[in-house]
């Protein structure tokens, strides 16, 4: 069963499932006009933004890097600025 995706309604997905899912590397999945935002799919290197998906797990434990992202409401798609909150460098 696919995340986010139509054959399911959003709000018959469970949240279990929603909380954990883990998106397919390189996937640009949102949901209908939706930009989805989520973690729990590590990369060191991000945040990764595409058209309608921000990936913001930065592996803060382990490298330091805890990213936060700033949304417009009144604006659709992605974040309108990141703020990197860094740890001098050292992992938590």
């Amino acid at each position: 069963m696919p995340a986010l995706t139509r054959p399911k309604a959003l709000h018959k997905q469970t949240d279990e499932f929603l909380l954990w899912y883990r998106y397919p590397p390189n996937a640009n999945t949102g949901y209908g006009k939706r930009h989805v935002v989520h973690g729990h799919t590590p990369n060191p290197r991000g945040p990764e933004e595409r058209s309608r998906q921000t990936n913001l797990d930065t592996l803060a434990w382990r490298t330091g890097r805890l990213v936060v992202a700033v949304f417009d409401d009144q604006r659709p798609g992605g974040a309108t600025e990141f703020i990197e909150l860094p740890n001098a460098g050292q992992p938590c």
